[in-house]
Protein backbone atom coordinates (compact mmCIF):
# COMPACT_ATOMS: atom_id res chain seq x y z
CA UNK A 1 0.00 0.00 0.00
CA UNK A 2 0.94 3.41 -1.08
CA UNK A 3 2.51 5.72 1.78
CA UNK A 4 -1.08 8.09 2.46
CA UNK A 5 1.24 11.04 1.75
CA UNK A 6 2.20 10.33 -1.63
CA UNK A 7 -1.73 9.52 -2.38
CA UNK A 8 -2.36 12.82 -0.77
CA UNK A 9 0.43 14.95 -2.93
CA UNK A 10 -0.94 12.55 -6.37
CA UNK A 11 -4.97 13.79 -5.21
CA UNK A 12 -3.57 17.72 -4.76
CA UNK A 13 -1.64 17.46 -8.03
CA UNK A 14 -4.37 16.25 -9.97
CA UNK A 15 -6.52 18.87 -8.81
CA UNK A 16 -3.78 21.86 -9.28
CA UNK A 17 -2.42 20.51 -12.90
CA UNK A 18 -6.47 21.40 -13.47
CA UNK A 19 -6.23 24.65 -12.31
CA UNK A 20 -2.71 25.13 -14.50
CA UNK A 21 -4.09 24.36 -18.02
CA UNK A 22 -6.78 26.50 -17.74
CA UNK A 23 -4.83 29.14 -16.13
CA UNK A 24 -2.26 29.00 -18.74
CA UNK A 25 -4.33 28.50 -21.54
CA UNK A 26 -6.25 31.94 -20.57
CA UNK A 27 -2.47 33.46 -20.15
CA UNK A 28 -2.04 32.21 -23.62
CA UNK A 29 -4.96 34.04 -25.37
CA UNK A 30 -4.46 37.23 -23.72
CA UNK A 31 -0.47 37.11 -24.64
CA UNK A 32 -0.82 36.23 -27.60
CA UNK A 33 -3.52 39.29 -28.37
CA UNK A 34 -1.44 41.69 -26.52
CA UNK A 35 1.75 40.91 -29.06
CA UNK A 36 -0.41 40.63 -31.84
CA UNK A 37 -1.64 44.52 -31.09
CA UNK A 38 1.83 45.62 -30.50
CA UNK A 39 3.55 44.29 -33.56
CA UNK A 40 0.58 46.14 -35.14
CA UNK A 41 0.99 49.30 -33.65
CA UNK A 42 4.31 49.15 -32.56
CA UNK A 43 6.13 47.40 -34.56
CA UNK A 44 7.82 45.00 -32.42
CA UNK A 45 7.32 42.90 -29.13
CA UNK A 46 7.66 44.43 -25.84
CA UNK A 47 8.16 41.55 -23.82
CA UNK A 48 8.94 37.36 -23.94
CA UNK A 49 6.19 34.73 -22.89
CA UNK A 50 8.81 33.99 -20.34
CA UNK A 51 8.48 37.61 -18.57
CA UNK A 52 5.21 37.81 -19.03
CA UNK A 53 4.42 34.68 -17.93
CA UNK A 54 6.20 35.61 -14.17
CA UNK A 55 3.87 37.75 -12.56
CA UNK A 56 0.64 35.44 -13.62
CA UNK A 57 1.85 32.56 -12.61
CA UNK A 58 3.42 33.68 -8.76
CA UNK A 59 -0.42 35.13 -8.52
CA UNK A 60 -1.36 31.52 -9.74
CA UNK A 61 1.10 29.68 -7.13
CA UNK A 62 0.49 32.01 -4.01
CA UNK A 63 -3.35 31.35 -4.67
CA UNK A 64 -2.64 28.02 -4.94
CA UNK A 65 -0.59 27.99 -1.45
CA UNK A 66 -4.09 30.05 0.21
CA UNK A 67 -6.09 27.30 -0.81
CA UNK A 68 -4.01 24.16 0.36
CA UNK A 69 -4.76 25.04 3.81
CA UNK A 70 -8.68 24.59 5.15
CA UNK A 71 -10.34 23.04 2.94
CA UNK A 72 -7.83 20.21 1.86
CA UNK A 73 -6.87 19.61 5.68
CA UNK A 74 -10.38 18.99 6.81
CA UNK A 75 -11.19 16.85 3.94
CA UNK A 76 -8.12 14.74 4.24
CA UNK A 77 -8.16 14.50 8.35
CA UNK A 78 -11.89 13.46 7.65
CA UNK A 79 -11.18 10.54 5.77
CA UNK A 80 -8.26 8.93 7.93
CA UNK A 81 -5.18 10.97 6.53
CA UNK A 82 -2.60 12.13 9.78
CA UNK A 83 -1.98 16.02 9.61
CA UNK A 84 1.48 14.17 8.99
CA UNK A 85 0.76 13.18 5.53
CA UNK A 86 -0.92 16.00 4.49
CA UNK A 87 1.93 18.31 5.38
CA UNK A 88 4.67 16.07 3.41
CA UNK A 89 1.67 15.42 0.52
CA UNK A 90 1.53 19.14 0.42
CA UNK A 91 5.15 19.95 0.57
CA UNK A 92 5.51 16.91 -2.45
CA UNK A 93 3.11 18.84 -4.80
CA UNK A 94 4.29 22.46 -4.42
CA UNK A 95 7.85 21.49 -5.18
CA UNK A 96 6.57 19.64 -8.02
CA UNK A 97 4.49 22.04 -9.38
CA UNK A 98 6.89 24.50 -9.38
CA UNK A 99 8.87 22.34 -11.42
CA UNK A 100 6.19 21.89 -13.57
CA UNK A 101 6.02 25.37 -13.86
CA UNK A 102 9.09 26.57 -14.66
CA UNK A 103 9.55 23.69 -17.04
CA UNK A 104 6.44 24.72 -19.16
CA UNK A 105 7.83 28.34 -18.96
CA UNK A 106 10.66 27.36 -20.17
CA UNK A 107 9.35 25.27 -22.83
CA UNK A 108 7.02 28.09 -24.50
CA UNK A 109 9.77 30.51 -24.45
CA UNK A 110 11.85 28.09 -26.60
CA UNK A 111 8.63 27.37 -28.79
CA UNK A 112 7.94 31.00 -29.35
CA UNK A 113 11.85 31.52 -30.20
CA UNK A 114 11.85 28.73 -32.00
CA UNK A 115 8.42 30.17 -34.15
CA UNK A 116 10.37 33.31 -34.85
CA UNK A 117 13.22 31.79 -35.98
CA UNK A 118 11.49 29.52 -38.40
CA UNK A 119 9.55 32.48 -39.45
CA UNK A 120 11.99 35.20 -39.92
CA UNK A 121 10.15 37.10 -37.48
CA UNK A 122 13.13 37.53 -35.16
CA UNK A 123 13.20 41.15 -35.22
CA UNK A 124 10.31 41.31 -33.38
CA UNK A 125 12.07 40.16 -30.83
CA UNK A 126 14.81 42.79 -30.63
CA UNK A 127 14.56 44.47 -27.50
CA UNK A 128 12.70 41.70 -26.00
CA UNK A 129 14.24 38.46 -25.98
CA UNK A 130 16.49 37.03 -23.32
CA UNK A 131 20.29 35.87 -24.06
CA UNK A 132 20.08 32.40 -24.60
CA UNK A 133 23.04 32.56 -21.88
CA UNK A 134 20.94 34.29 -19.42
CA UNK A 135 18.09 31.87 -20.04
CA UNK A 136 18.91 28.66 -17.93
CA UNK A 137 20.26 31.42 -14.76
CA UNK A 138 16.43 32.95 -15.39
CA UNK A 139 14.53 29.62 -15.05
CA UNK A 140 16.47 28.40 -11.73
CA UNK A 141 15.72 31.82 -10.16
CA UNK A 142 12.10 31.15 -11.28
CA UNK A 143 11.78 28.07 -9.82
CA UNK A 144 12.81 29.69 -6.64
CA UNK A 145 10.40 32.10 -6.57
CA UNK A 146 7.61 29.66 -7.70
CA UNK A 147 8.42 27.58 -4.64
CA UNK A 148 8.23 30.50 -2.66
CA UNK A 149 5.01 31.99 -3.57
CA UNK A 150 3.17 28.90 -3.53
CA UNK A 151 5.18 28.45 0.34
CA UNK A 152 3.76 31.99 1.60
CA UNK A 153 0.08 31.64 0.39
CA UNK A 154 -0.21 28.27 2.21
CA UNK A 155 1.94 30.44 5.55
CA UNK A 156 -0.37 33.18 5.27
CA UNK A 157 -3.22 30.55 5.02
CA UNK A 158 -2.01 28.59 7.93
CA UNK A 159 -1.12 31.70 9.76
CA UNK A 160 -5.06 32.82 9.29
CA UNK A 161 -6.43 29.08 9.80
CA UNK A 162 -5.04 29.43 13.85
CA UNK A 163 -6.27 33.38 14.40
CA UNK A 164 -6.75 36.44 12.36
CA UNK A 165 -3.92 38.50 14.07
CA UNK A 166 -1.34 35.37 13.68
CA UNK A 167 -2.62 35.96 9.64
CA UNK A 168 -1.79 39.72 9.49
CA UNK A 169 1.76 39.30 11.36
CA UNK A 170 2.66 36.23 8.61
CA UNK A 171 1.61 38.75 5.65
CA UNK A 172 3.94 41.07 7.27
CA UNK A 173 6.54 38.42 7.51
CA UNK A 174 6.07 36.90 4.23
CA UNK A 175 6.74 40.34 2.37
CA UNK A 176 9.91 40.63 4.21
CA UNK A 177 10.82 37.15 2.92
CA UNK A 178 9.53 37.74 -1.08
CA UNK A 179 11.72 41.05 -0.69
CA UNK A 180 14.55 39.67 0.52
CA UNK A 181 14.82 36.81 -1.88
CA UNK A 182 14.06 39.58 -4.86
CA UNK A 183 17.28 41.38 -3.54
CA UNK A 184 19.56 38.48 -3.78
CA UNK A 185 18.36 37.81 -7.23
CA UNK A 186 18.93 41.14 -8.13
CA UNK A 187 15.12 41.61 -9.54
CA UNK A 188 14.39 45.15 -7.40
CA UNK A 189 17.64 45.86 -5.79
CA UNK A 190 17.32 49.59 -7.27
CA UNK A 191 14.13 50.45 -5.16
CA UNK A 192 14.59 48.26 -2.07
CA UNK A 193 16.88 51.46 -0.31
CA UNK A 194 16.75 49.56 3.24
CA UNK A 195 18.57 46.35 2.31
CA UNK A 196 20.32 48.37 0.27
CA UNK A 197 21.81 50.52 3.25
CA UNK A 198 21.95 47.63 5.62
CA UNK A 199 23.94 45.61 3.11
CA UNK A 200 25.58 47.34 -0.23
CA UNK A 201 26.20 44.68 -2.72
CA UNK A 202 25.41 45.46 -6.11
CA UNK A 203 25.22 42.40 -7.26
CA UNK A 204 25.14 38.76 -5.45
CA UNK A 205 27.02 35.98 -7.03
CA UNK A 206 24.29 33.09 -7.98
CA UNK A 207 25.90 31.16 -5.29
CA UNK A 208 24.57 33.58 -2.61
CA UNK A 209 21.36 33.71 -4.41
CA UNK A 210 20.40 30.16 -4.28
CA UNK A 211 21.91 29.33 -0.84
CA UNK A 212 19.51 32.46 0.47
CA UNK A 213 16.65 30.81 -1.50
CA UNK A 214 17.44 27.69 -0.21
CA UNK A 215 17.58 28.94 3.64
CA UNK A 216 14.19 30.60 2.96
CA UNK A 217 12.42 27.55 1.89
CA UNK A 218 13.54 25.16 4.69
CA UNK A 219 12.39 28.31 6.90
CA UNK A 220 8.99 28.29 5.87
CA UNK A 221 8.77 24.42 5.42
CA UNK A 222 9.82 23.93 9.05
CA UNK A 223 7.71 26.45 10.14
CA UNK A 224 4.71 24.80 8.26
CA UNK A 225 5.38 21.61 9.82
CA UNK A 226 4.76 23.08 13.36
CA UNK A 227 1.72 25.20 12.25
CA UNK A 228 0.21 22.10 10.75
CA UNK A 229 1.09 19.63 13.73
CA UNK A 230 -1.57 20.56 15.91
CA UNK A 231 -3.98 21.89 13.53
CA UNK A 232 -7.56 21.53 14.86
CA UNK A 233 -9.63 20.58 12.01
CA UNK A 234 -12.59 23.41 11.34
CA UNK A 235 -15.87 21.28 10.22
Amino acid sequence: MKAKSVLVSKMMLGTFLQWTMWVVGIFLLIYIAIQIVSIIFGGMMETTILDAAMQPARVFLFVTGLLSMGGFLSEFVSNGVTRRDYYLGTTYSLFFLGFVMTLLAGVLYGLERLLFSLTGWNQWLSGAAVGDEAVLLTLVMVFFQFVLWYLLGWFISAGFYHHWLLGLGFIAASIIVITINDYVWGEAAGTLTFFHWLLPVEQFSVGTAVITSVILIILLVTLMRKLTKNAVVKV
